[in-house]
């Protein structure tokens, strides 16, 4: 604390306040370690400080006090910051993991600053990128450039925003697009490129620490006012054919309230599947192998 130190403005949470470093003492010393801000009325939680000069000559920083449990953590990262590792909490799938799938016309690029020493770019407006996580937030790692689209559409369970990976000179690594506060369960995420002479590319996907990384998958059940349909598979797509009517809270959207799905009955000479009883994973999805000829199963019951 000085006469030529000032006002200063402290941000807690994104609520804000103000504090002084002016001090009168005597002597060109001023004051040495003397508390100028205290707050005893915050959560026990995780929590976000920016500081900042108001008035005065000068605003510096002695020490920080906290409650004896407390850490001090690293400042969150920020949009077009590099990130060449997950963070604590987080971590990282490459490019080249086989549960992403990309559509259309893809180049794979070497480089030793990638994250795994490889990066996946296109420029064909159209191109997708498409997979399904488990977890709660997620971040998309691609290389900053000059040739990136500011308008790459991602959509997550069917909300769509755009982010942009332009930067004005390289950087690898480069964290380009963050969505955190989801709920714990599993989400289908589309990133497709729309801007004409532009490039999108994939170094990584970041996401939570214990979540999971799948392949997208088709959506067989969706909110409707029956429990049981036939399953078939026409002109390649899959197909969905109610049967009977049953009751609503039966189904919910993307998937259904139940523990299995038991397959009934099969057609003649076709035994792919019988009385079988999949057991649900988590985020309320199953896999069941068929035939893969167009032929549907007679019909399921949720049970």
């Amino acid at each position: 604390m000085n006469q030529d130190r000032g006002d200063a403005s402290i941000t807690i949470d994104g609520v804000g306040y103000t504090y002084s470093g002016y001090s009168l003492a005597a002597g060109t010393g001023g004051t040495y370690q003397g508390l100028v801000y205290e707050n005893t009325s915050l959560s026990e939680s995780e929590h976000t400080v920016v500081i900042q000069k108001k008035s005065g000559s000068f605003l510096d920083i002695d020490a920080f006090d906290f409650s004896e449990s407390s850490e001090l953590l690293a400042p969150p990262r920020v949009i077009g910051e590099q990130l060449t590792a997950p963070e604590a909490g987080w971590k990282r799938y490459d490019n080249k993991d086989s549960n992403i799938k990309f559509t259309g016309t893809w180049n794979s690029y070497a480089n030793v600053g990638y994250s795994s020493g490889e990066l996946t770019g296109a420029n064909v407006v159209g191109n997708k990128i498409e997979f399904s996580f488990k977890g709660t937030m997620i971040r998309i790692i691609d290389e900053g450039f000059t040739n990136r689209s500011s308008v790459i559409s991602i959509t997550i369970d069917g909300v769509t925003e755009t982010y942009s990976a332009y930067r004005s000179s390289s950087q690898n690594q480069t964290l380009v697009y963050e969505k955190t506060g989801l709920s714990n369960k599993f989400h289908t995420v589309t990133i497709e490129l729309k801007e004409a002479s532009k490039w999108i590319g994939l170094d990584a996907i970041d996401i939570d620490a214990t979540g999971e990384l799948r392949e997208p998958y088709n959506k067989f059940l969706i909110s409707s006012n029956s429990s049981i349909y036939s399953l078939s598979e026409e002109n390649g797509k899959n197909v969905l054919i109610n049967v009977s009517s049953a009751s609503e809270n039966n189904f919910i959207k993307h998937g259904f309230i139940a523990t299995s799905i038991n397959f009934i009955g099969f057609f003649k000479d076709k035994s792919f599947v019988s009385q079988t009883n999949i057991e649900i994973g988590a985020g309320r999805v199953f896999k069941q192998s068929i035939n893969t000829e167009p032929i549907p199963i007679k019909n399921m019951s949720i049970e």
